[in-house]
């Protein structure tokens, strides 16, 4: 008897078990799936903005108060601050370090009017309806999807938010284009430290400012003040449109793409382009990037312009190499002038466009022979690019897919090189060699190296024997957009060397000492077409393989 009064016992609580989970079933389906959390009345968060196509991951801190309609974000560690204030002053500032001749870092500000919205770093999820659940970062999270659909487009936005404290740990965009048939876009904010709970106070937006702020440009509004606004609003790329048809004005002088197709890839990589100027802006180098004539072109496009410094591995025999000839350190006795500039002296010629060619090396060779002809004669002439482009396969270049400043020299020691004027224009092409119709203009008995990593011997041979054919990592984005200052990039390689350039002076900038050196990416880029090379650490292999050339 005992033990069926068990089995009745345990059978009673199963079928109160059975209907406890039966009831919570019940009432789980009747209260539908997760609904996402609404904007929050107040929030501080921290969290990186990762934008992969744009090879940028950027640190923020961010305060909103969106019942005061105040909203304050920090990026790179409070280095850069922005504020929106949409209460009665609709007012935005935007603070960030600056560096003259006289002040290194003086806080500096900009303000923008017209501000109608605070800049929150959280996306309205009112229309995100719930898709699944996914762990992010060990966290057990709802995820809430919004698809939106513009013309060709379709842009899937992502919020995962914790299953138990309600909080969002990520934001993700992921844009397709049909028309290009291809994805377009990508980015995600990750936010770490997170609190809703406690108000931020009154001196969170105080603005630490000098006494004036200067008027934001209007172009550069939105993208430099808000740069999270395209990001968390769903795409508002007014600010990137508007930059764009600068660009087209300036650069492309209303000239249209070739097609609809183009003009959509050109417009992408051109906003991919921007984010990341921006950004690097906003983490208070020592240098600045800006938009220049390359903003509209793919990656793969612009390692291509760079990736010209390469040899076909192997010399005729019947070629002939360049007679190397040995480097003589100055004693320390001999003093050096602190600034050294051969474009003062009327010593180099102006700056040019190898294009799409990957003929950087033959710019470096003639420029580095115009300035050692300079140096014996005192005449500023220009030597022809295209004839070592067209000519010097036979030492080893290999024209428009890349080469090397020493089988330049050993060309140029058998046959010499014609004047530009003699031998005809920069084709941007592999072409036909007729230096034989043409007589050479110099007469080059080999070349010099300079000792590498010696700063001494560098600014010897700067001062003393003319400008200096150099080789440099130009593969980072930081480069390619470079517009002023000291350019020093951690990335830099100082051995693995893809552009050959041609070092004209150094000197020192805000305590920055420097490399001036001219570029062949037209005078659209950099600043004048020049750079400012930093010459800590050999940062980018500039003295790695200096070479000029000697003439009898």
């Amino acid at each position: 008897m005992r033990c069926l009064g068990l089995v009745i016992v345990s059978f009673v609580l199963l079928q109160i078990s059975g209907c406890a989970s039966a009831d919570a079933v019940l009432r789980h389906e009747s209260q539908g799936p997760p609904t996402p959390p609404p904007m929050p009345k107040f929030y501080t968060v921290s969290g990186t903005i990762e934008l992969p196509y744009a090879e940028i991951s950027e640190p923020f801190s961010a305060y909103v108060d969106n019942e005061k309609q105040l909203s304050r974000i920090d990026y790179y560690s409070g280095m850069v601050q922005s504020f929106n204030f949409a209460n009665a002053s609709h007012s935005g500032y935007l603070l960030h370090p600056v560096s003259t001749e006289t002040e290194k870092n003086k806080r500096d500000c900009y303000q923008l009017a017209g501000v109608y919205n605070v800049q929150n770093v959280l996306p309205d999820a009112s229309y995100f309806t719930y898709s699944r659940a996914e762990e992010v970062r060990g966290v057990m999270c709802n995820v809430f999807v919004n698809k939106t659909v513009f013309a060709d487009k379709v842009n899937t936005y992502t919020l995962w938010v914790g299953q138990k404290d309600n909080r969002p740990y990520r934001y993700d965009m992921i844009g397709y284009d049909s028309l290009l048939g291809s994805h377009y876009d990508r980015y995600y904010v990750e936010y770490m430290e997170y609190d809703d709970k406690t108000r931020p106070q009154a001196k969170d937006f105080e603005v630490k400012a000098p006494k004036t702020c200067h008027p934001a440009p209007p172009s550069d509004g939105v993208a430099a003040l808000n740069p999270l606004s395209e990001l968390v609003s769903g795409g508002d790329h007014r600010s990137v449109d508007a930059h764009f048809q600068r660009f087209q004005t300036v650069h492309r002088r209303f000239k249209p793409y070739d097609s609809q197709v183009e003009e959509r890839r050109r417009t992408h990589a051109f906003r991919q382009n921007l984010r990341y100027i921006h950004s690097k802006n906003r983490a208070g180098l020592p240098y600045k990037l800006a938009v220049n004539h390359l903003a509209d072109q793919s990656r793969d496009e612009l390692r291509t312009r760079s990736r010209c410094r390469k040899s076909r591995g192997g010399v005729l025999e019947s070629a002939g190499r360049a007679t190397r000839h040995p480097f003589t350190v100055p004693s320390s006795g001999d003093s050096l002038p602190d600034n050294w500039d051969w474009r003062i002296l009327g010593g180099v010629s102006p700056v040019k466009d190898q294009g799409i060619c990957g003929s950087c090396w033959s710019f470096g060779a003639a420029g580095v022979l115009e300035g050692a002809y300079f140096v014996k004669t005192g005449k500023r002439v220009r030597f022809s690019q295209q004839q070592l482009v067209d000519c010097s396969w036979g030492f080893g270049n290999n024209g428009c897919n890349g080469g090397e400043d020493v089988p330049s020299y050993s060309y140029m020691q058998k046959h010499g090189l014609a004047f530009e004027e003699d031998y005809g224009p920069y084709l941007m092409q592999d072409a036909y060699c007729h230096a034989e119709k043409v007589n050479s203009s110099v007469n080059v008995t080999g070349y010099i190296q300079v000792p590498p990593n010696n700063i001494t011997a560098m600014k010897a041979a700067l001062f003393h024997s003319g400008p200096i054919s150099v080789s440099i990592d130009a593969s980072h984005l930081s480069f390619v957009f470079y517009s002023s200052g000291v350019y020093f990039e951690p990335a830099c390689s100082s051995t693995d060397l893809d552009h050959s350039v041609l070092a004209v002076g150094y000197g020192v900038l805000n305590g920055e000492p420097y490399w001036l050196v001219k570029n062949s990416w037209s005078f659209y880029w950099g600043n004048n077409g020049y750079v400012l090379m930093s010459t800590k650490n050999n940062n980018c292999g500039v003295t790695t393989d200096a070479t000029f050339p000697t003439l009898a």
